[in-house]
């Protein structure tokens, strides 16, 4: 499916898809096409709504779309032609029952998974819809094409799973779009790219004879698509299970064949499946006869180290006894029954890997969950090394992944998305067992020489993943010794569980590794019976991990804490056990490595340090410095703490006279509820990390005090909303010597929510908020409505009205099609509270950007009730993008009304009155596009308003034009800029000269002030070294000397300068996140109830910043949302209860609205929203309050 997108006749999705189709898909593979402009794109079918609908019911097993899209619907040719949006009742109407789709798409958010979306609504039809769903969880881009294409080739190219394609589509469209494009539903699932067949399933045995393990083999086979032969089919996934009591699954071999051992334990059936690429899903049963007799395994066990520490764990270097429970599964009694412990280890595996013939460098080599890269090839690794699976992806990264888990030793291999070939050896210093091959297709396999060694080969290609799953044991080992290896049972009756009468008994030795488990197997015995069972199961081993824990205090003669010459001095050094097991009777010994300490007392008894824990000795270390020591060198000292099982740890170059210094560039984050502590990582080579700080009324509080902060961030959570917190930072040597602290970090958390918001639409928000009093009658206040209301537009096509509770207004919403321009909402411009139609109402004006067959881009007027006004609304024949102006443009005060002012994209300025009659001298043609809003203001001093508008004309080219009211131009005017305009300009009076300046920012990143008569104003323009795409902002921020100027940047810059072009002192500033564009138009006012203006912007990086004049950061900002914030944010007193409240809408389709402790009085905001005024004038009113100082000047000028 491939709609228009972005104007008429625009062919670049369907385009994208013929691309698509000619690439990945083999031959005479069945597509349909349904495509926007069928006709003269190559399509099947006219792309609307009817039609998705029609082919989704009938089941497609692949289903790729491109149109613009939200998270509740999807288009079908929405715009330029006309087709429709596929809605979430759309996709809970499907019909196709269990012919269900795999759906791609790149639309905007159709994905958005933490929302009612649309992909949830196809997966969750009872009736039909969908098995997976991949798309974006926000806005999406043509650019991911390039995603497209991988996936599908991906997909056809040797590797189906859904999970592995969108895998190896990461990163092809940059990181944005990676995290951007999700799947909703199972990775593994197997896309179907051929005609499915049926599979043929034999089983030997056909039925069990009785309950308990026994093995069966599975052949499984297939008819070719279209020859008259029967195959066998390898890679198929046989599974066997019966709830509760078994589970079996493997893959068959090159030969259809898999063998696997099922242990029922009551009669009936066990189910039996098997799944295969390309092939139907095969569900049967094997029947299971009788009960067997006897059947004895492996229940429980029990660790006795009651003559140890009597933790009840295994810790090496333990003597423990064992009794273990065995059940009877049987329904008859077992009589003498005895068992035989045998135990084994993990052995070290030797690996010769090759890719293409050649060894694999070293650095293709993953090992364990670290990743880490062996020295050469070929390595030798432990168990305890490789324990954990290393982070890869198949589609994107090619070598060698080594790792071991629960279920023994994986060694796999990937190409990256490419062909190769690859080879190898695997050797065990022990024996090698269970050698399976994974995802090992026909021609490729392994074949093992001896007990110890087994040879692979496979050939991978797209984002196939290959390997080996084996065990490798140490049959025998120092390490581990059975003393008692025989216990006996006695009777154990059918059904029950028995423990033994006499234990088994082991032996650790203390140097058992770390992270390892004794494999233990029994050999269990029925009487005199020949028969025998062997059970296995795990004892883990816990060991103990001591480390020496920063300084508990150096307690010298002086009682500075630090050793200096002569003195005697006490140290107190504590001990951390990070391992798993515990630490008995530890004793710890302190050794001098210089000639200038005698240590008087140099060993302490530290005690038990249970695992986990850190202990302080009662007991302190003494030493004396000699009096000739110089200060250098350092004073070194050799530690080292024993346990009762001769367990030793040192540390062999422990200092006690350089500290580390106190962490530097200490930053804060804040959240709703959180903080995040930045600060410059320390670079002392012997750094361990840092001790972080919250600082409380009795002092310090010491937040991770059993664990160190390894990086130089640290998010503390849990925290109040609107509240204030301080933080302090040391760093931690390996010595364990503490800096000084660092500077006191002061921030607060998230300033509240008011009462009733956010509110959530059902699209993004591109529009600024208006905050204007719909709730007035004249000059009466309505008491049922009180305060501003707030007004914004929705991509979801809706103009919204909200009280300043949240509370939707009476006819509101208003549906009109997708509104990327903030609403205008008309106010008090002559007489009362006036507004369009001057009736005394205030009035509401949006304007839709939508165009084709089917819709019309319109300019909308209603009441404040949402009824339309007479001669509304009017068709513009192009999108509107920039928002629209209402303002008085007639002199004449006999006239009614007022104007609306709108520019379309086509480059035409429109002007009507009140009733939607077009102006005379309206509308003009430019011949640029035109995205930036108009602005209105008195340029030449005669009362009569000029309109000016910016337009892009190309990257290197744009023009400024000013009209007055009748159309005429305006002397000096237009004026030609090297970059086209994408920001709305605005006007303010710079120089005090009742003329207003025209002040606009153009792509290329220069900002220009021009004089009424355009000609260039002194010290302008200024550049910012990056596009601009917000509208420029006004006001006066130090209250001395005028107004400054204030625009952000996308490179995450945001400027201010006086009117002179001189840059406000504290300025530029720079937003926190990685995504550092600022597409949003500043507000000015104060926010923090100083008396003081702030700047509010919103970011890329889905936060609202807000500066002080002086360019430091407001605590408890930046506020983040859910998305990117390019609407600009307004600040008024909503519910009138004398303090400021921020509104501000999001790409998460939420407007946001914050309480604010700022005041309006004594000054009011400077620039309280976008384009100044709820009219969206774009005029800033002079305020020069030293102007009435100067009258004579002012009489001169």
């Amino acid at each position: 499916m491939a709609a228009n997108l972005f104007y008429e006749h625009d062919h670049e999705a369907q385009e994208q898809k013929n691309q698509l189709a000619a690439t990945p898909f083999p031959a005479g593979f069945p597509l349909w096409k349904l495509y926007a402009e069928h006709q003269e794109t190559g399509g099947d079918e006219e792309l609307n709504r009817a039609n998705a609908i029609h082919r989704l019911n009938q089941g497609y097993d692949l289903v790729n779309h491109f149109d613009h899209s939200n998270p509740y619907g999807m288009g079908a040719g929405v715009y330029y032609t006309g087709g429709g949006i596929l809605s979430k009742e759309d996709m809970d109407g499907l019909t196709n029952r269990d012919r269900l789709s795999i759906l791609w798409t790149y639309g905007c958010s159709p994905n958005a998974f933490d929302m009612d979306s649309i992909s949830e609504h196809f997966l969750r039809n009872p009736g039909g819809g969908g098995i997976a769903f991949v798309g974006n969880t926000r806005e999406g881009y043509a650019s991911q094409f390039y995603q497209d294409l991988r996936f599908w080739q991906t997909i056809f190219g040797g590797a189906p799973e859904v999970g592995l394609a969108l895998a190896s589509t990461q990163g092809w469209s940059g990181a944005m779009a990676s995290f951007l494009t999700n799947l909703l539903g199972d990775p593994e699932l197997v896309a179907r790219i051929q005609t499915p067949m049926p599979l043929i399933v034999t089983t030997n045995p056909e039925w069990l004879e009785f309950t308990g393990p026994q093995t069966v083999a599975v052949q499984v086979k297939a008819s070719h698509p279209w020859l008259p032969v029967i195959l066998p089919v390898a890679n198929a996934r046989v599974a066997f299970w019966k709830d509760g009591e078994t589970y079996s699954a493997g893959l068959t071999d090159a030969t259809g064949v898999v063998t696997l051992i099922v242990a029922p334990r009551t009669t009936g059936v066990i189910s039996l499946t098997v799944t295969a690429a390309d092939h139907l899903p095969f569900l049967g049963s094997l029947p299971v006869g009788r009960p067997i007799q006897w059947w004895l395994h492996y229940a429980d066990h029990r660790v006795g180290d009651g003559a140890d520490n009597g933790n009840g764990r295994l810790e090496a270097g333990e003597a423990i006894t064992l009794p273990v429970a065995l059940t009877n599964e049987g329904v008859n009694t077992a009589t003498d029954v005895t068992a035989t412990l045998t135990v084994e280890l993990d052995a070290p595996v030797s690996v010769l890997p090759l890719i293409d013939g050649r060894p694999a460098d070293p650095q293709q080599i993953f090992i364990g969950a670290a990743g880490a890269h062996p020295a050469g090839v070929p390595f030798l690794v432990s168990a305890d090394k490789a324990s954990g699976r290393p982070p890869y992806n198949p589609g994107a990264d090619l070598g060698y992944f080594v790792w071991t888990d629960q279920s023994g030793w994986h060694v796999h291999w990937a190409g990256g998305g490419e062909a190769h070939e690859f080879a190898g050896w695997l050797i065990s210093l022990g024996e090698l067992r269970n050698v399976q091959g994974y995802n090992l297709e026909a021609g490729d396999g392994f074949v093992t020489y001896g007990p110890a060694a087994a040879r692979f080969r496979s050939h991978v290609a797209g984002a196939d993943e290959d390997g080996l799953d084996f065990a490798s044991r140490w049959p025998g080992s120092d390490l581990v010794q059975v003393t008692s290896a025989t216990a006996a049972f006695g009777e154990i009756p059918g059904g029950e569980t028995r423990w033994s009468l006499t234990p088994f008994a082991l032996q650790v030795d203390p140097a058992f590794p770390a992270g390892q488990s004794i494999h233990a197997a029994l050999t269990i015995y029925h009487g005199p019976l020949p028969g025998r069972w062997v059970s296995s199961f795990e004892l883990p081993v816990a060991r103990p991990e001591l480390r020496h824990w920063p300084a508990n205090g150096i307690y010298d003669t002086n009682g500075n804490g630090r050793l200096e010459p002569g003195e005697r001095a006490e140290l107190s050094l504590p001990w951390r056990n990070v391992g798993d097991g515990d630490a008995d009777d530890v004793t710890a010994r302190l050794t001098s490595l210089t000639p200038w300490v005698i240590v008087v007392r140099d060993t302490v008894a530290v005690g038990d340090v249970l695992a986990g824990t850190t202990v302080v000795p009662t007991e302190r270390f003494v030493i004396k410095v000699r009096a000739d020591w110089p200060g250098q060198p350092d004073l070194t000292f050799a530690l080292e703490a024993r346990d009762r099982y001769g367990n030793v740890w040192r540390h062999d170059s422990s200092e006690l006279t350089s500290p580390p210094a106190a962490p530097t560039g200490l930053g804060t984050l804040p959240e709703r509820t959180a903080m995040l502590l930045t600060w410059e990582p320390n670079s002392e080579p012997d750094l361990a990390g840092y001790w972080i700080y919250q600082d409380e009324p009795g002092g310090p509080r010491l937040l991770n005090p059993d664990f160190l902060a390894r990086s130089s961030r640290w998010l503390e959570t849990g925290l109040g909303r609107d509240q204030a917190y301080r933080y302090f930072v040391r760093a931690v040597d390996d010595s364990g010597n503490l800096s000084p602290l660092s500077t006191a970090l002061a921030d607060r958390t998230n300033p509240p929510d008011q009462a009733g918001w956010p509110q959530l639409t059902a699209g993004s928000i591109w529009a600024s908020p208006a905050l204007a009093d719909l709730g007035k009658d004249g000059p009466v206040p309505d008491p049922v409505v009180p305060g501003l209301s707030l007004v914004i537009g929705s991509l979801d096509g809706k103009v919204y009205v909200w009280d300043h509770g949240g509370h939707p207004r009476f006819g509101w919403p208003q549906e009109i099609g997708q509104v990327w321009a903030s609403p205008a909402v008309g106010d008090v411009s002559t007489g009362l509270n006036a507004g369009l139609d001057e009736n005394g109402t205030p009035d509401v004006v949006a304007a839709a950007r939508v165009s084709g067959a089917h819709f019309e881009p319109q300019v909308y007027a209603w009441d404040s009730y949402g009824v339309l006004l007479p001669g509304w609304p009017i068709q513009v024949q192009a999108p509107v993008l920039a928002t629209p102006v209402i303002a008085r443009l007639n002199p004449f005060p006999d006239v009614l009304g007022k104007n609306v002012i709108a520019a379309a994209e086509d480059g035409r300025v429109w002007v009507w009155d009140h009733r939607g009659q077009v102006q005379p001298g309206w509308p003009i043609t430019t011949g640029g596009w035109i995205v930036a809003s108009p602005a209105v203001g008195d340029l030449d001093g005669d009362t009569d308003p000029e309109v000016v508008v910016g337009t892009w004309e190309g990257a290197d080219h744009g023009r400024v034009f000013a009209w007055h009211h009748d159309g005429q131009p305006v002397a000096g005017w237009p004026v030609v800029l090297p970059s086209g305009v994408f920001a709305s300009p605005v006007l303010a009076d710079l120089d005090a000269d009742r003329r207003p300046e025209v002040i606009v920012a153009d792509h290329g990143g220069q900002v220009y002030v021009f004089t009424s008569q355009g000609t260039p104003f002194p010290g302008w323009p200024q550049s910012v070294s990056a596009a601009i795409t917000a509208q420029p902002t006004v006001g006066n921020l130090d209250g001395r000397r005028g107004p400054e100027i204030v625009v952000g940047a996308e490179n995450g810059y945001v400027h201010a300068w006086h009117a002179d072009g001189t840059p406000v002192a504290g300025w530029p500033v720079h937003i926190a996140g990685e995504l550092r564009g600022v597409g949003s138009a500043a507000a000015i006012g104060d926010v923090d109830g100083d008396g003081h203006m702030e700047v509010a912007v919103g970011a890329n990086d889905h936060r609202l910043y807000a500066w002080h004049a002086d360019g430091t950061r407001v605590p408890g900002f930046p506020i983040r949302t859910g998305y990117n914030v390019v609407s600009g944010p307004a600040l008024a007193d909503m519910d009138e209860d004398g303090d400021v409240e921020l509104a501000v809408g999001s790409y998460d389709y939420a407007v946001y609205v914050f309480d604010l402790p700022g005041l309006i009085r004594p000054r009011a905001p400077e620039w309280p929203m976008f384009r100044y005024d709820p009219a969206r004038m774009g005029y800033y009113p002079a305020q020069w309050p030293w102007l009435s100082w100067l009258p004579v000047m002012m009489k001169n000028r």
